[in-house]
């Protein structure tokens, strides 16, 4: 199922989604800092889950040796203060939220794939058929036909 027709405009298209997906779950800006007119797309963009618990997987439950000074930071104050999480986050339950959204997308797919091909399953369906293989009834070949064909082939 094609959306944009052009591949330029198609190319243009697939980079403004990819901003998306690195915009608007926080990767570059918090989405406490967003407006709030803005800030509730991240919560229906797949991407804002696994990165949560990507960084949660990452930073929870590490100590941090600041530029070897001896100076240790904890990872849970990482996660509150550079990235402005709770200090836990359930990473399975992020996972199983990304998996759902693998699964709608998937099916969304499917539905419209179905819904494409349709009308070509019809025209299928309503084929004429004939006897043996095919629409076509077969054709008996005299006694010799054969030989002939093989004969004029190789000429």
């Amino acid at each position: 199922v094609e959306i944009v027709k052009d591949g330029m405009l198609s190319v243009t298209f697939a980079m403004v989604v990819l901003g998306m997906l690195f915009l608007f779950p926080g990767f570059f800006i918090q989405v406490k800092e967003m407006p709030a007119w803005v800030g509730w797309m991240s919560y229906i963009i797949p991407t804002k889950y696994s990165f949560d618990g990507y960084l949660h997987m990452v930073f929870y439950d590490q100590d941090f040796d600041v530029l070897n000074f001896g100076v240790q930071l904890d990872g849970a104050d990482v996660l509150t203060d550079v990235f402005g999480q709770p200090a836990h986050v359930d990473a399975w339950a992020m996972f199983g939220v990304l998996m759902l959204w693998v699964f709608l997308f998937r099916l969304v797919h499917y539905l419209l794939f179905l819904k494409a091909s349709l009308p070509f399953l019809k025209t299928a369906s309503a084929a004429p058929t004939g006897t043996g293989s095919g629409a076509y009834a077969p054709v008996d070949k005299k006694e010799g036909e054969d030989d002939i064909e093989m004969i004029a082939e190789k000429a």
